[in-house]
């Protein structure tokens, strides 16, 4: 059996197989920062690349069958990226978001799958596997809410980066502008001139590398936090010593305030309560999030809580008793050797971008 190779064939494959790089690339950088969100996106641009493979390969086999499952993969690609964006704002899901796209879905798909929407017809002396107007309708409707979705993020994201990254920032709406938004436009053009699709599958390549390259130099921009942190003031739980201190903003709070605070804070909780482990003081207009390891105290100034905060808090902390193991446990006549602690800050909080103008 002869295979039908043409040109959209080809530019499927390099389409899907970028975007599987990219999902690739995401899901790893999720492991390891241990960023939940980026873990959902990955996943959605998974499922893209997978509808572009069997794209290329019911055009290879001109088969419908694999068109119309080709068809379906669109969905969970749609429902994981409203995850993302959900957890990324509020470390929740937006049910009503989710039911809603994915109940319209199931029952378009249901007609697709019963009837006779998707042929074999020669265009141009190639043939293809087509859709007709019911799948195209389906179809444009799913890519509208993917880049509305996206769109509604990427400007959402662009208003609370910080300028520190404000390079990065404009490259990544450039590039996501190529994905979605002028995917979408040369996507419906196609419907009347078949070119055009091909233009289409060029502008999501060159969308995705971009965000693939942003991704990579700048992760950061990808979980805009649902929080804002201010500053980190480490002391010794024993002396109430300052050790460090690292600001994420310009805030003019002074360190000697809050780490007397610290330190008084957990004597006083010692003797009402026992005990002078104490895990978030609320505040007027945010919360100060405190860890004890067993020679430090570690208090995290932010707007609210959150659950990724908190967890990184906890793991930096155990990670800097280990580190300065050897210093906690003498008595500490000079803080300066906890100058490296920025190294641990940068790697324990990679995700919180600096808001301090360069």
């Amino acid at each position: 059996m002869s295979l039908n190779w043409n040109n959209e064939v080809v530019l499927d494959i390099i389409t899907a197989s970028i975007l599987f790089l990219g999902s690739i690339i995401f899901i790893v950088n999720s492991r390891r920062n241990k960023v939940k969100p980026l873990l959902f996106f990955g996943l959605s641009w998974l499922f893209y690349s997978l509808f572009f493979y069997l794209e290329a390969i019911s055009y290879l086999l001109l088969s419908v069958d694999l068109a119309k499952i080709q068809t379906s993969l669109v969905v969970p690609s749609v429902i994981l990226l409203v995850m993302y964006i959900d957890y990324t704002r509020k470390e929740s899901l937006n049910v009503f978001n989710i039911a809603i796209t994915t109940g319209f879905s199931f029952i378009a798909l249901y007609s697709i799958f019963l009837g006779n929407d998707i042929v074999i017809s020669e265009i141009d002396g190639q043939y293809y596997t087509v859709w007709t107007e019911n799948v195209l309708i389906f179809a444009s409707i799913i890519q509208v809410l993917y880049t509305y979705f996206l769109m509604y993020w990427v400007i959402l994201s662009a208003t609370k980066t910080p300028m520190e990254i404000k390079y990065i920032r404009t490259l990544f709406l450039v590039g996501i502008i190529f994905l979605a938004p002028l995917g979408l436009f040369f996507f419906i053009l196609s419907t009347e001139a078949r070119f055009f699709i091909i233009i289409a599958d060029v502008s999501m390549c060159i969308g995705a590398l971009i965000t693939i390259y942003v991704l990579v130099h700048e992760p950061k921009i990808f979980y805009i936090l649902p929080f804002t942190a201010y500053q980190l003031n480490i002391i010794h739980k024993h002396s109430g010593l300052p050790l460090y201190v690292y600001k994420w903003t310009g805030s003019q709070i002074r360190e000697d305030i809050i780490s007397a605070n610290l330190h008084g804070l957990r004597n006083l909780s010692i003797k009402i309560m026992g005990t002078g482990e104490v895990l978030d003081l609320k505040l007027e207009r945010g919360v100060l999030l405190i860890q004890e390891t067993e020679n430090v105290v570690f208090g995290l100034l932010s707007t609210n809580s959150s659950k990724f905060l908190r967890e990184s808090l906890r793991n930096f902390s155990l990670k800097f008793e280990e580190t300065f193991e050897e210093q906690l446990s003498n008595k500490i006549h000079d803080a300066t050797v906890f100058r490296k602690t920025e190294q641990l800050v940068k790697k324990y909080f990679a995700n919180i971008p600096s808001r301090i103008d360069s």
